[in-house]
């Protein structure tokens, strides 16, 4: 797999601020053969470590965000009318006829 495709791949993963579990999944598989540990703290942020060749050599961290904007679902009407409640900083004027995906509680993807 090229990194096109791995970048479109992680590019279209669901990963709201603070359901960033399938994000952390993905980029775990396209990782661990690069790296030679891979952890996730409390918080589920990804540490990989890749083991220098010298001690005393200087260290390089990089860092970047695995979360996306988008919506909560906060209530479904009885007629089917979904509210939703932003997350993130999603600006009103980029809302008007974007395509959703709605992510269950079992992180089925249900196109909308």
């Amino acid at each position: 797999m090229n990194l096109t495709e791995i970048l479109k791949i992680l590019s279209l993963t669901p990963a709201l601020s603070g359901y960033e579990h399938l994000m952390a999944d993905r980029m775990k598989s396209f990782l661990s053969p690069y790296v030679d540990q891979i952890e996730t703290d409390k918080m589920g942020n990804l540490i990989t470590t890749i083991k220098g060749l010298e001690a005393d050599a200087p260290r390089i961290m990089l860092f970047a965000h695995m979360d996306q904007l988008g919506f909560v679902v906060r209530k479904i009407e009885s007629d089917g009318f979904i509210r939703v409640e932003r997350l993130g900083g999603v600006p009103e004027k980029a809302l008007a006829g974007q395509p959703i995906v709605i992510q269950t509680e079992d992180d089925r993807l249900i196109p909308v």
